[in-house]
């Protein structure tokens, strides 16, 4: 199976701005804001954040995600941005 364009996609139709994001990383966690206070509002704003499987210490089955003494971890994101002009 061939590996997708991109990981993640976010979309603003008002401003027509698109941000592709590419990871080498399996999962992804998205904070949404919804119980962000004053002076924010909630919902204002959002965070992707990729990393590896998530409670996969926990999980049988699910890969390792032990990084061992003298191991190197290596995380890739890229970004791109793209406007569609209306």
């Amino acid at each position: 199976m061939q590996k997708p364009e991109f990981d993640a996609l976010l979309y603003s139709p008002e401003t027509g701005f698109t941000v592709k994001f590419s990871t080498n990383q399996p999962g992804l966690q998205l904070y949404s804001g919804n119980w962000l206070l004053h002076p924010l509002e909630p919902r204002v704003g959002l965070c992707l954040d990729f990393q590896d499987v998530p409670n996969a210490p926990n999980m049988a089955g699910f890969p390792s995600t032990v990084l061992n003494a003298g191991a190197t971890y290596h995380r890739e994101i890229t970004l791109s941005f793209e406007r569609n002009h209306c």
